[in-house]
């Protein structure tokens, strides 16, 4: 195998790795029984004082019953056992739908248990009810917010190893460097790249030689990456056995980068090894579910927000000449256009103010041509600046999502101008309806370069599901309010 056929004298000593998925282990599982102890206690003395007639000591003493909760969650993955590679490196989507599931099952065994010792009389429904539902929305979002707190920490993850060459390489350490909370830390990279300079740019040490894998599960690294496209079968299997002599987990990144599918299911046919990838859009429940989520959720926020919609819209016609809704042409399912509405916040003369803006300022123009964004837009009005910030310019889009113009979640509705730019992705946007919010309002927004929003677009796209959308619609509220690239 070419990456470790290099001198064992070429590579540098590895450093000592301080990672601990024990540790990282026990404080999700640890996490876990918090948030639902307090979901729980919520449920029992909450409902008690509004109308419980009940004694809550029958439901502390069954505490004890809340560890069945982590192992259930230990049976579906989430952990992985307490000594191995912790769970955290599942997708978001994936993750949720486990945990929800189990949690759910685990609900439902505490209920039929109640039911068989004939006890069910002495117990609330509504109790039960009430934590099931407060377990299923706070969990998730606290482990989210535990891993954003301890992704930094030296000891959360596993350090891992990444083997591999060129482009490929490069694209999964930024992907990991960027997302610590999966908990997969690069320590180190084994590659035969003559540009040593690109791993090093991420801060890792270039090993080489064939000891390298040993040498660095001695030094505490506990995972593989072998990133290697290029690579013959015969010489891709020698390096999984090779790097299987020293790593108990290995990941192998396929050779086709980009297309993600978190679906994706593997299968063997005798000695053959094949992805099975489910085509969620293809499927006529999901998207009818989908249209009735988004009906009935925008609906409901329609009746709830129409006195604010009127009274924004009345403040911006007062600040600023021009009306207070502004309507522009997109592009929706199929590529069929429609009026996409949004509280105005701009100038009505903002195209010659853009206009004079880049030809008058290099870095706006190159800021522009990144982008597509300006961070200090000389377009918008005060009170649109603040719109913007607080994302409320986008509230009247409830009205296409109704229509069926739009979704609550989806690809970033664009213009036909821009269509240029996805290329051959474009088919892919196609093929739903662009969203009010969607991956990249919750990934960094406007500090989100143009290429990397059409690629999540695609991710969402190839990958869409009833739980990726929760998982979006989950992360949109504290996007929302950390206004993160918002601008």
């Amino acid at each position: 195998m070419s990456t470790l056929s290099q001198p064992a004298e070429t590579r540098p000593q590895p450093q000592p790795r301080h990672c601990s998925p024990r540790r990282t282990t026990l404080t999700l599982a640890g996490t876990d029984l918090l948030a639902l102890t307090v979901c729980n206690a919520i449920a029992v003395y909450g409902y008690l004082a509004i109308r419980g007639r009940y004694d809550p000591m029958l439901y502390v003493q069954l505490w004890p019953c809340l560890l069945l909760f982590i192992i259930a969650y230990d049976l579906v993955g989430l952990y992985h056992g307490v000594a191995l590679y912790p769970g955290s490196g599942l997708g978001p989507a994936e993750e949720l739908r486990r945990g929800t599931m189990a949690t759910t099952t685990c609900y439902l065994l505490l209920a039929a248990a109640t039911f068989v010792s004939k006890t069910s009389s002495q117990y609330s429904r509504a109790v039960f009810l009430i934590a099931w539902v407060l377990s299923i929305a706070l969990l998730p979002a606290l482990r989210a917010s535990l891993r954003s707190w301890l992704a930094r920490r030296p000891w959360w993850g596993a350090s891992c190893a990444i083997f591999g060459s060129g482009e490929a390489l490069h694209h999964v350490l930024h992907v990991l460097q960027r997302h610590p909370e999966y908990g997969l830390k690069p320590c180190a990279v084994v590659t035969d790249d003559v540009d040593a300079a690109a791993p090093a740019r991420h801060d890792l040490t270039v090993n080489r030689g064939p000891e390298a894998p040993a040498d660095l599960a001695e030094q505490g690294v506990t995972y593989a990456i072998i990133v290697i496209p290029s690579q013959t079968r015969d010489d891709l299997l020698a390096l999984i056995e090779h790097v299987g002599q020293s790593f108990q987990h290995i990941l192998v990144i396929p050779a086709v980068l980009g297309h993600a599918a978190v679906w994706a299911n593997s299968r063997c046919i005798e000695t053959i090894l094949g992805l099975e990838v489910r085509q969620n859009l293809l499927l006529p429940v999901p998207r009818l579910s989908k249209r009735l989520t988004d009906l009935t959720i925008g609906v409901t926020l329609l009746a709830l927000l129409a006195p604010a919609v009127v009274a924004i819209a009345g403040l911006v016609r007062l600040t600023s000449p021009g009306p207070g809704f502004y309507g522009q042409m997109r592009l929706g399912r199929g590529g069929k256009p429609f009026r996409m509405w949004k509280f105005r916040t701009m100038y009505t003369a903002a195209e010659r103010l853009l206009t004079d803006t880049l030809a008058n300022s290099p870095e706006a123009r190159a800021e522009w041509e990144r982008t597509h964004k300006l961070r200090n837009d000389p377009r918008l009005t005060p009170v649109g600046r603040l719109l913007r910030r607080l994302s409320l310019d986008e509230l009247p889009q409830i009205w296409n999502v109704i229509r069926g113009d739009m979704s609550l979640v989806g690809p970033r509705p664009i213009i036909a101008a821009e269509v240029a730019a996805y290329g051959p992705t474009f088919s892919l946007y196609g093929r739903v309806a662009p969203g009010l919010t969607g991956l990249w309002q919750t990934s960094g927004r406007n500090a989100l370069s143009f290429q990397e929003r059409i690629e999540l677009d695609a991710f969402y796209v190839r990958n869409w599901s009833v739980w990726l959308d929760l998982h979006i619609l989950m992360r949109t509220v504290p996007a929302v309010l950390s206004a993160e690239g918002a601008y």
